[in-house]
This record gives structure tokens, sequence and C-alpha cells, in this order.
């Protein structure tokens, strides 16, 4: 009986008007192609039956409100606009810069639902004068957060850490370092926070002028991660375009030396090259071009990047090599 029902399967014709969406195998099996509804017909002597399928994204994701007009712990105000917000860390939590009631911006801490004005314009700064503005801040699973703060009639701008309740001047515009140098500018990776308190920056020096990527914690001095002046398998560094840090402090750059372009990743013995342009990329052709660069999990690493001829696409760097997302 149930070779004479597969024959009988087997025997009708089997049609879909819209492939694109949907298509349908001599043995009646229909296979999802694209998103939207297709009709799928069968015909044996003379008869036939249709039906219609409809193929959904799968929603495996739901939307939770996460701030509204809040009021804001320590600052006994409340939350009118979201100017610019962090990562989330491994528990949901984050921080963002918000205006809040009375014409002021805060950096706030949102764990677990309870938010708490880490510092607000208008504010003594730790090193004289008052804050006046905050960038892009970054927590990390310990609950920390890094920023960086503008200072008016005081010594800034500031690269700062919210440890608790303690703020502590992690840099300063002006710093003399102990690797040469005075800080002239100072630019927070957007995930620049690692889950051991290190924040990781891209800094300008004067006097010698050089750049590099650094990282500092309140317990250890600045650390040099790479600096324009040390070799790459491209060439000296001329720009560090972008800074991505994991949760246990792995370092990767996309840098710039000269015409050339590069992602590396920065260990104890130097640059580490993940891909450059001119290097062979997965599925034929050579690397053009980089857009983006993040660290996944430790081993890790995606980014987005353009073959010679082609359009961008997503691709992970990890132990087995180099693979092509989408």
């Amino acid at each position: 009986e149930k070779g004479q029902a597969e024959s009988a399967r087997a025997a009708l014709t089997w049609a879909s008007d819209t492939a694109s969406v949907a298509t349908v195998t001599a043995a009646g099996v229909v296979q999802a192609v694209g998103l939207g509804q297709a009709v799928i017909s069968a015909g044996f002597s003379g008869y036939f039956g249709r039906m219609t399928v409809t193929v959904e994204r799968p929603q495996d994701f739901t939307i939770q409100t996460v701030v509204t007009t809040d009021g804001v712990h320590a600052a006994e105000s409340r939350i009118q606009s979201v100017l610019s917000m962090s990562n989330l860390n491994a528990g949901g939590d984050m921080a963002f810069v918000a205006n809040i009631s009375g014409s002021t911006a805060a950096v706030v801490r949102d764990i677990q639902g309870q938010l708490t004005a880490l510092a607000r314009t208008g504010d003594p700064a730790p090193l004289g004068g008052t804050f006046t503005g905050f960038g892009q801040p970054v927590i990390n699973a310990r609950g920390e957060v890094a920023f960086v703060a503008n200072v008016v009639n005081g010594v800034g701008p500031l690269l700062l850490l919210a440890r608790g309740s303690s703020l502590f001047v992690l840099l300063a515009n002006g710093d003399a370092l102990e690797l040469g140098g005075t800080v002239g500018g100072i630019t927070l990776a957007p995930d620049g926070l690692d889950d051991n308190g290190y924040a990781v920056v891209t800094l300008t020096l004067n006097n010698p002028a050089y750049s590099g990527v650094f990282r500092i914690s309140p317990e250890s001095p600045v650390e040099g991660l790479i600096r324009s002046f040390e070799e790459t398998s491209i060439g000296l560094p001329t720009a560090f375009n972008l800074v991505s840090v994991s949760p246990s402090g792995r370092v990767a750059v996309l840098l710039s030396a000269g015409a050339r372009r590069g992602i590396y990743v920065l260990g104890s013995s130097g640059p580490e090259p993940v891909a450059t342009d001119g290097a062979a990329a997965p599925g034929g052709g050579t690397f053009a071009a980089f857009q983006s660069i993040r660290n996944g999990s430790d081993s890790d690493l995606y980014f987005m990047a353009t073959r010679q001829g082609a359009a961008a696409s997503l691709y992970r760097h990890s132990p087995a090599g180099i693979e092509e997302i989408v």
C-alpha cells in the first residue's frame, strides 16, 4: 500500500505559479525560496487541486521597552530623549547619554531597569571646571562604564571610568605618557571596555607627534598596543580607522598604511594580520576594501569587506581561517 501511494503521488503533475517564493519537485516536495505567497497545484487525469503557501520570516525576536521618560536615580530628573547608547553587556545592561529635565545632559547607567546618573553637564569635573558634554559610553559585564567627557574652564577632555559610585580619571588631555608624548586627542572604541576593566582608546599625541591604540585601567598604566611608528605587514600605520574589543580583552584594529588597508589582531607578539587588501578572499578574487570589524567570541572576528568587482560581504575569521557568511 505504501508503494502504491508513492506511485500515485509521483504520477501527479506538480507546479508552482511563483518560483521565486516556492518551488515544488516532481515528487510534490515544496521548498521555500523567498518571502511571499505562491500557489502550488497538482493535476492527475484531468483533475486538479490547488493550495496557497505563504513564506514568512520567522519571528525570533521580541521588542521590549528599555527606557522611556523614566526617573533617574541620583539626578532627581526624568529622561526627555536619548542621544547615544552603549553596547549591551552579557546581562542585558547598558549605558546611554540622555537629555534629562532641567536642560541637562547626563551619562546614565541602566542595570536591570535601575537608572543611575553617573555624570551631568554642569557638574564639577574631577580635575577642575565643569562637564559640558559626553561621548558614547561603553559598559562591561561588571557594570563599569567608560566614557569621554568634555570640560570647560578645566582640564579636558577626560577619559573616565564609573565603577560603582566612584568615578576614575583614566586619561586627560595634556597628560604626559611614560611611553612618550602628551595626549592631544582621545577616542574610545565603541565596545572599548573589557570585562577586566581595561578601556581601549585611540590616542593622538604631541611632542613627539604620533598616534596609536592603547589600553588603561585604574590599576594599570597606559599600555601601547600599536603605534604609528611600529611596522605592520602593509607598512607603517597612518590611521587607525576602527577598533573592536572582545569581553576578555582581545583587540582588533582596521588600519591604514598609506593607500593600503588591513585588519589586525593586537597581541603581545605584535600585530597579527587577519585580512589585507590584495590578499586572497574566500570564493575567489582579492580583498579591495574593508568597512567594519567586530569581535564575536574570543576566537571569532567578523568584518565587512569588498572583493575586487563584487559587492560587500560579511566574513568571519576564526582559527580555521576566513569564511564568507553572507
